[in-house]
């Protein structure tokens, strides 16, 4: 069985793809979706989302924050940004350059 995905930034759409399960980087951790997941919404934050295709490679997408909802049987991704990988080597190369640029949450300044 599988599911639609959609991942949408500001700028237009950058995956539109069925598959099997995905995982993606919730707030307190990641979240994994298969099909017949009940209806949910949540949060984003910087991390990858992998998708567990129905034919072909896995694929990986960088998120930028955002939202997931799980709704009638699909999922939507609204990222603030998002980039494509090419592999994982290219997906965590990108999460690193990400994280350097962010500039620290107002958390971090308050616990020190």
């Amino acid at each position: 069985m599988s599911f639609n995905v959609e991942i949408l930034t500001p700028d237009g759409p950058i995956l539109k793809s069925e598959v099997e399960g995905l995982t993606a980087p919730a707030g307190l951790g990641y979240l994994g979706i298969l099909t017949g997941h009940a209806p949910m919404i949540c949060s984003l934050s910087l991390g990858l989302v992998t998708l567990k295709a129905v034919a072909g490679p896995e694929q990986m997408v960088v998120v930028d924050q955002g939202v997931l909802e799980v709704i009638h049987g699909s999922v939507k991704i609204l990222a603030d940004n998002a980039w494509l990988a090419r592999n994982e080597l290219h997906a965590n190369e990108m999460l690193i350059d990400r994280r350097r640029q962010k500039p620290p949450s107002l958390l971090k300044w308050m616990m020190h």
